[in-house]
């Protein structure tokens, strides 16, 4: 079956190859030079060969912001059990899966143990090319092994799957979701899609921020609802725009979730992406009430060569900088919708003034937008000691 999918693209490189020679004689020296590399491990070529032929611009615009090995290999330590049932719901070239079974394969477990280990590992993804990809590395992994799991990669779109790919319970989703928003989106009919899936999964924004839905938040949900087991874990690269913006303010609901944790990284680390970025960990609940009282822990994590600049493939020894708690500002309940305003640190918290409605909302009529004067003129009249009314 693999050889079959390496026939069907095979058109691909043929017509490259005559329109693009240089181009398809690049794709080889790079695959050819990352082979040979000293600081490269032959399952991560692909992974070079993507981002090199791949502008940052057409990768990004589709929201792919590729994991470095360093991060995938903290997760995969701290959130996966030898045999558990693993799915990474859009594995690009399949790092997250490759550090999973580098995990099984060096593991003291017999043979037997390690091949029903393989088998419980799956990945999706929205992208052939992605697809394929993952299935060439992992061959290279596991050689004859491999054929016992080829059926367990799959091109499909996980937010918007059909039943027959919803069967599946996880004990831990992993992986780094799409970077973008609905902005983002071109198509008007997955837009409205969009609109009534984060609906649907109840973090849908206010109407101002509709168009700041991030996918990723989206992925986090869906697979709540459809893909894990009760007390499943998640563990989500993610932009660090779900703790802080507004738009997020219902994602931080946490609705059907518990034991949320989340990493955030010193600027030498998160320079790799150009964008700020967390780790989040959860996990499935019994219930679906949102947490009450939220109070989040957060591991803030540096590198031991500090002041080096770092590459993706860099091994990196991460050290645990400080741990302090998170906890919304406030609370507030708008249409029978809660919304959880931005996450700061406690001790943060406790320097606010209370927090409560002002007395003078029930006379308020309504709102100016008055941008960009910095200065107005009024008429005013004085009502009584207390009110003026402004003309």
């Amino acid at each position: 079956e693999v050889l079959s999918e390496i026939d069907y693209f095979l058109p691909f490189f043929n017509v490259l190859d005559n329109i693009e020679p240089k181009i398809a004689e690049s794709l080889a020296r790079i695959a050819i030079s990352g082979m040979n590399s000293l600081d490269t491990t032959p399952e991560y070529i692909f992974d070079i060969i993507i981002q090199k032929l791949l502008s940052s611009y057409l990768r990004h615009k589709s929201g792919e912001f590729y994991t470095p090995p360093f991060i995938v290999k903290k997760m995969v330590e701290e959130g996966y059990s030898f045999g558990e049932k693993v799915l990474d719901p859009c594995c690009g070239s399949g790092n997250f899966l490759i550090e999973i079974i580098k995990t099984i394969l060096s593991s003291d477990n017999s043979d037997n143990n390690k091949i029903r280990a393989i088998k419980n590992v799956y990945g999706y993804d929205i992208n052939p090319v992605s697809v394929f990809i993952t299935k060439i590395n992992l061959l290279y992994l596991l050689k004859e092994n491999f054929f016992n799991i080829n059926q367990n990669f799959k091109v499909t779109d996980f937010l918007f799957q059909d039943e027959d790919h919803n069967k599946e319970d996880f004990d831990l989703v992993i992986g780094n979701p799409p970077w973008f928003t609905l902005r983002d989106v071109d198509s008007l009919h997955y837009q409205e899609k969009i609109k009534k899936l984060s609906e649907l999964l109840e973090i849908k924004p206010l109407p101002k921020n509709v168009l700041n839905i991030e996918i990723a938040s989206l992925f986090f949900y869906k697979a709540n609802i459809s893909h894990m087991k009760t007390n499943g874990k998640i563990f989500f690269v993610i932009t660090q725009g779900v703790i802080n913006g507004s738009h997020a303010a219902r994602f931080r609901n946490f609705k059907g979730f518990h034991n949320v944790k989340l990493w955030r990284f010193t600027r030498e680390i998160t320079k790799i992406f150009n964008i700020d970025f967390i780790c989040i960990f959860a996990q499935k609940s019994t219930n679906k009430v949102q947490l009450v009282n939220l109070e989040v822990p957060l591991y803030l994590y540096s590198m031991k060569e500090n002041g080096k600049k770092l590459n993706y493939f860099d091994p990196v020894n991460l050290i645990l900088e400080k741990t302090e708690t998170l906890v919304p500002y406030s609370v507030e309940t708008k249409a029978n919708k809660t919304y959880t305003n931005k996450l700061i640190p406690y001790d943060e918290y406790k320097k606010l003034i209370p927090v409560e409605t002002s007395k003078y909302k029930k006379l308020f009529h309504k709102g100016a937008d008055l941008n960009p004067r910095n200065l107005i003129f009024v008429k005013f009249k004085e009502v009584d000691n207390a009110l003026v009314k402004i003309n």
